[in-house]
């Protein structure tokens, strides 16, 4: 016997790498040790479908690997879903299937249905998330759908055989491609009739449900990547057969300015060579330090943070502050939905100085109207979120 899995209780083999039932990596002695990463695993989960119901383009944008491809058309093709349907996303039922040094899946099942009488179909999603880490934080890398249910009794498609109604990032971005390819090709005829047909055709075969047709109707299928060359060699040449006139109409976006970066409860990161991490949030009316009492007034509440810093450079450092609170220099402060700002109310350090490789530990206290839906701390250009404590 090899002792029992610590994030399930499931009995291990003594044998085992990994737990038969939840996926965990086990440790020598039988336990295992990634409870942590199913935390920040969890906490980006949350995060992306909390973004998707509030329409939150830059945090859904935040949950996403740096290095994942098609991160700013699969948040295009989401606010194009946003504009035509009402629509809400929830979470059912989650397994961690396995977590490994940088890279980690989730089997997750997704709902999605609509809030209002369009023809949105509400569908149940089995699929398969990746997770890989970026700068020693989880982010969201790709999914892969399993199966597809329409709650309306109706079965999607599986791994082996898929539906063209199936709710993917691929499927979210054909459409638009296909319905947009097709309204060209209708205004097009005025310049080119060739033109025209050859964007009609594009516009076609983007759609999946005109390659299902085809396939289930008279047996012609096309690979995923023969139908990209298709598609793109009768747009090209469509485009080129128009006027000049049609070419520039077309709105070319503007390089998109640079985000700041947003981090969650219990990441690290670095400002400065000091690596900072929130490691408790807690929210009270009052706090007593000795005989005196930080408290709070009408509708307003106390928010404490305990974070962690680290001098990462090879010579003391003195963190920025000033007084009572933070200096300037760092802009340690916490920052609220409605782009209030509150400064430090109460702070307790053990040293300002660090010393190369040594952590120390500070608590800061802030007063805030008890209002707030979503709070941030921010510290340089960097945002911590703290809406979820």
């Amino acid at each position: 016997m090899g002792g029992y899995c610590s994030a399930c209780g499931n009995e291990l083999s003594s044998d085992s790498k990994y737990c038969s039932s939840c996926g965990t990596p086990v440790s020598g002695n039988g336990k295992g040790d990634n409870t942590g990463d199913k935390s920040q695993i969890k906490k980006v989960i949350k995060a992306q479908f909390k973004a998707l119901n509030e329409q939150n383009l830059e945090l859904y944008k935040k949950t996403f690997h740096p290095e994942a491809g098609h991160v700013d058309e699969n948040v295009k093709t989401a606010k194009r879903l946003f504009n035509d349907y009402d629509i809400s996303f929830e979470v059912k039922d989650y397994e961690f299937l396995e977590i490994g040094d940088g890279e980690a899946q989730v089997r997750i099942v997704q709902d999605t249905r609509k809030n209002d009488n369009s023809n949105f179909r509400d569908n149940r999603v089995d699929q398969i998330w990746t997770f890989r880490k970026s700068n020693g934080n989880w982010r969201f890398w790709n999914s892969e759908e399993v199966e597809t249910e329409y709650l309306d009794g109706s079965i999607g498609s599986t791994s082996s055989e898929r539906s063209q109604w199936n709710i993917t990032l691929g499927k979210l971005v054909a459409y638009p491609i296909g319905l947009l390819l097709l309204l060209a090709g209708f205004g097009a005829f005025t310049d080119s009739i060739l033109g025209g047909l050859l964007l009609l055709s594009a516009g076609a075969l983007s759609l999946p449900i005109v390659r299902g047709i085809l396939r289930h109707g008279s047996g012609i299928t096309f690979s995923r990547w023969a139908t990209v060359a298709i598609v793109l060699v009768a747009a090209f040449s469509g485009s080129m057969l128009l006027e000049p006139e049609t070419e520039s109409a077309v709105e070319i976006d503007e390089p998109a300015a640079e985000e700041e970066e947003i981090y969650f409860v219990g990441e690290n990161f670095t400002e400065d060579e000091i690596t900072y991490e929130v490691t408790e949030v807690t929210v009270d009316d009052r706090l007593y330090v000795g005989t005196t009492r930080y408290g709070t007034g009408p509708d307003t509440e106390l928010v404490r943070l305990r974070i962690d810093m680290t001098n990462e450079a090879n010579e003391e450092i003195e963190v920025p502050h000033s007084g009572h609170g933070l200096s300037t220099e760092l802009d340690f402060q916490l920052v609220d939905d409605q782009d209030r700002t509150y400064t430090v109310e109460y702070q307790q350090v053990t040293d300002w100085d660090i010393s190369p490789g040594v952590s120390e530990q500070a608590l800061f206290a802030f007063e805030v109207p008890d209002d707030q839906e979503e709070r941030y701390l921010q510290v340089g250009s960097a945002k911590v979120d703290l809406t979820e404590t």
